[in-house]
């Protein structure tokens, strides 16, 4: 009996021993799954190219499944010229607990005012001393662009206008919402000199070397989420080692997520370059470039109440973009109505917002099981979207000042959402 109790007391003292952090996270036998694939994810692109600045990735390590045992897992820079401490900050290990899956890992980026090189650094996530987890080949690369004497850096970044949640309610990244491309461009955006793409926030080096004279600071969104329309609110920034500090320049919806192409572009500012001196100008002008003749023939799509679309468009005589066939087989259909004579109504267009009106104007002339009808008038607003080449068209059908959309008579509003055939 008392050889028994002996050996069950040492088994306690041993099982109880192996609690240690050092111990678990080594001790392979207690591990549910002998190989647990581990994963790294990230919003940003990836190599990342920034100019210095104080600025934080973060990505999360995970491990699956999920494991008996604390897995530690390794962080090292493995080539490069950024040196940690100085140029950068990241831990030299991190741990997902016993019974958990995920960890957030933060690498940051520090900033300093000396005139350098550009640096690089590649790090790599798990390494021959992780335990417990398949190793993974992953690294992440950055290009980091110091201040330079006698060059001008600029960085942008964005945020929504408004609150964007995916459908489950969690935050959706800005980031990962639409992608904003920074460029310089000469005064009058004919030539693009440089351009900055793929990177969570966008860096650019105006470089001693350019030619004095006007360049232009321009944004616009090469690709965004399909389904989600959210303004997009800009931050450029703009430092000169010993001249200019971080003088930001704030755009409030700047952009749109709605037109993701280069018809559609924010001009932040203009730059006088002459020798190492750059004077800035803030801007904050949105654009939205309309060639009246994309919009011209037949539409499909259907209309509020479900029909399909009859509208057509044509230039007048002056090159005025015109329409007809808004509403009519409403009218024929569920009004019960023939059309006798029809008249194509202008659109006052701007051409740099994309946004039209239709002032209120004579329209149709229809008869009710033979008997004339007073005429109908028509007034609405819309858009020109130079991206998708679409209308969006919100009328409204009046008839002896009485107003339908007002009256609900449809019922509900006149509006369609369409594209040229």
């Amino acid at each position: 009996m008392k050889d028994k109790f002996y050996r069950f007391y040492i088994l306690v003292v041993v099982l109880a021993m192996s609690c240690s952090d050092d111990v678990i996270e080594n001790n392979s036998n207690l591990i549910v799954t002998p190989s647990p694939d581990l994963s790294v994810t990230y919003t940003f692109a990836n190599p990342v190219s920034l100019t210095e600045k104080d600025t934080t990735f973060t990505f999360t390590t995970t491990l699956d499944p999920i494991q008996a045992v604390a897995t530690r897992i390794y962080l090292s820079q493995i080539s490069g010229t950024a040196i940690l401490g100085e140029d950068y900050e990241m831990p030299p290990f991190i741990t997902i607990p016993a019974y958990q899956s995920t960890v957030t890992v933060f690498i940051n980026i520090l900033s300093d005012e000396l005139a350098e090189s550009t640096e690089t650094l590649t790090v790599a996530i798990g390494d021959l001393r992780t335990a417990n987890a398949v190793i993974p080949d992953e690294t992440i690369s950055f290009e980091i662009n110091n201040y330079v004497e006698d060059t001008l850096s600029i960085n942008l970044s964005w945020e929504t206008s408004t609150a964007t949640t995916d459908n489950t309610g969690i935050a959706i990244d800005p980031i990962a919402l639409a992608n904003v491309r920074l460029f310089i461009t000469d005064l009058d955006y004919t030539s693009i000199i440089a351009e900055a793409m793929g990177t969570d926030t966008k860096s650019l080096i105006i470089p001693a070397t350019l030619p004095d004279g006007n360049y232009t600071i321009i944004a616009d969104i090469t690709n965004a989420q399909d389904g989600i329309t959210r303004g997009l609110n800009l931050e450029t920034t703009f430092s000169q080692v010993g001249e200019i500090n971080d003088l930001a320049i704030p755009f409030t919806n700047a952009l749109n997520t709605s037109l993701p192409c280069s018809s559609s572009y924010a001009i932040i500012a203009r730059i006088l370059k002459s020798g190492a001196t750059y004077s800035i100008t803030p801007i904050t002008e949105k654009v939205t470039l309309i060639d009246i003749e994309d919009y011209v023939g037949t539409w499909q799509g259907r209309d509020s109440f479900g029909y399909e679309t009859q509208i057509t468009t044509s230039l007048d005589n002056e090159g005025q973009l015109q329409l007809t066939g808004a509403g009519f087989t409403w009218l024929t259909d569920y009004y019960g109505e023939d059309i006798t004579n029809v008249a194509a109504v202008p659109l006052n267009v701007n051409l740099t917002t994309g946004k039209f009106t239709i002032d209120e104007t004579y329209y149709v002339a229809t008869t009710f099981q033979g008997d004339a009808q007073p005429d109908y008038f028509i007034k609405a607003t819309g858009t020109l979207n130079p991206c998708s080449k679409s209308m969006f068209l919100d009328y409204d059908l009046i008839q002896l000042g009485f107003s339908f959309t007002q009256e609900d008579v449809g019922p509900g509003a006149f509006f369609e959402t369409i594209t040229k055939n």
